[in-house]
């Protein structure tokens, strides 16, 4: 699956990043990784594109992240990941303006239709 964007990986495990830039290039997107969300704003894509990004991370988490990207008006459609789900923690992302909340694990059949999904009115 090819698309005209970029799909922005944050998460502060290098592991995570790594394998899920390499399993989406393979599949034919182009892919950012940024190791915390500090890095993703010091590097702001201008262009258009998905978010990955881990909720649990040092420094801005990735829901923190999301509301100040809404606040800015920076529209990328976000996709949280969390390996403690639960309604709370759902509700406030979603709230936030994050596009999706998927608990880790993600298998890359679910993280390339998510990604399809939420990407769709990119073009």
């Amino acid at each position: 699956m090819s698309a005209p964007w970029i799909v922005h990986i944050i998460d502060d495990d290098e592991a995570v990043r790594t394998s899920l830039r390499f399993a989406l290039s393979v599949t034919g997107y182009a892919v950012e990784t940024y190791a915390d969300a500090a890095d993703f704003l010091g590097r702001l894509p201008t262009d258009r594109g998905v978010l990955i990004c881990d909720v649990r991370m040092p420094g801005m988490n990735g829901i923190e992240l999301t509301r100040m990207m809404q606040a800015q008006g920076l529209a990328l459609p976000i996709i949280l990941m969390t390996g403690h789900a639960d309604g709370a923690l759902q509700t406030e992302a979603l709230q936030a303006g994050a596009a999706v909340v998927l608990e880790k694990p993600v298998s890359l059949p679910t993280m390339l239709e998510t990604i399809a999904r939420v990407g769709a009115g990119l073009g």
